[in-house]
């Protein structure tokens, strides 16, 4: 039986098969990361909300739990969107509310 041949079109597409495989597996890294960011921003956003949160310098900190509780949902929706489509970029976090 002879042994199949190797032509420039046949490695071309193996090629391809590999490249397309590397870039699904590092989109859904991505995405599983980012998802994990999400929960994390939304776990925060949650514990400002209910005012569960212990900080040294509590009565002035409790003035901005509500615009922070606003930062991390913002954040966490933002993560939840790149989870879902991990080929867009994603801006660095925005600073805490003051």
């Amino acid at each position: 039986m002879p042994l199949p041949r190797f032509r420039i079109r046949t490695l071309m597409i193996a090629v391809a098969v590999v490249a397309l495989t590397m870039v699904a597996l590092k989109l859904r890294q991505r995405s599983q990361e980012f998802s994990k960011q999400a929960k994390v921003y939304a776990f925060r956003a949650a514990l400002y909300e209910s005012g569960k949160v212990w900080i040294r310098d509590m009565p002035r900190a409790s003035e901005t739990f509500p615009a922070t509780a606003r930062h991390y949902r913002r954040e966490s929706m933002r993560y939840a969107r790149a989870a879902r489509y991990p080929w867009l970029s994603v801006t660095p976090d925005r600073p805490l509310p003051e």
